[in-house]
């Protein structure tokens, strides 16, 4: 249910998506760079995650990857579950917002030199 019924790494699809607009809100040119950035931190963990979690569970994995695309939806979203802030401390989230607040800290104080 939830985010994970419409991609296997939503956590990393945000945090991607994060990076590339902070990169977009810089230039074109930036948000090609953070593009990459975001490709290169990300696949790699994808992948090492996904090999890890068919061995962990080798008999429900198949099908939940029949279902659910690793980066976006297969079909149109049907959220079940809510937001839960005890989940979103217990998965660190909270350490995008803190790296976000510095990128745009960084990017203010760039912009007034």
């Amino acid at each position: 249910t939830g985010p994970y019924s419409l991609s296997r790494h939503p956590l990393y699809v945000g945090s991607a998506l994060t990076i590339i607009g902070l990169g977009l809100a810089c230039s074109p040119v930036f948000a090609a760079i953070s593009t990459l950035i975001a490709a290169g931190l990300y696949l790699p963990t994808l992948r090492n995650e996904e090999r890890i979690l068919a061995e962990l569970f080798p008999e429900q994995w198949p099908g939940y990857c029949q279902r659910t695309a690793p980066i976006g939806p297969k079909a149109a979203p049907r959220l079940k579950a809510g937001w839960s802030g005890k989940q979103w401390w217990a998965n660190s989230e909270y350490e995008l917002w803190a790296v976000m607040v510095v990128i745009i800290a960084g990017l203010q104080f760039w912009a007034m030199w």
